[in-house]
């Protein structure tokens, strides 16, 4: 029985380990959901789902890199949504000029949800970037 739970936990451990650009994390089946993967170590895809069951919404994205401490800070619109996605860079443009960050890591998510039902939901994804 020993041999067969740790075959189990390698192979769950090995599913989890190989996902290293990518963090996926749902809210409660009450709440929202919400997906980021990391792309082409430049920014940030974050997907809300659900964003109907939700009165408001609101994200920070913070990591650390060599250029020091970086982060975004925002809200979702939700009134008539059901989803929404959002990219944010990792780095910074000016007049079509952008600078990217090097160096990140760090890198943290979290979305507070405030539901219709009166509850608050907040989720945190650890990117690898």
């Amino acid at each position: 029985m020993n041999i067969k739970k740790t075959i189990l936990f390698a192979l769950l451990f090995i599913a989890v380990s190989t996902t290293t650009n990518v963090a996926h994390a749902a809210v409660k089946q009450a709440g929202i959901s919400v997906t980021a993967s990391v792309k082409a170590k430049k920014s940030v895809v974050v997907y809300f789902k659900n964003l109907n069951k939700a009165s408001s919404v609101s994200y920070v994205l913070s990591y650390k890199s060599k250029q020091g401490p970086q982060g975004v800070v925002g809200t979702i619109p939700t009134k008539g949504k059901f989803s929404l996605t959002r990219e944010f860079l990792l780095g910074t443009c000016s007049n079509k000029i952008c600078r990217y960050d090097t160096g990140i890591k760090d890198c943290v998510l979290e979305v507070t949800a405030r539901l219709k039902n009166g509850k608050k939901e907040v989720k945190r994804i650890k990117l690898r970037v």
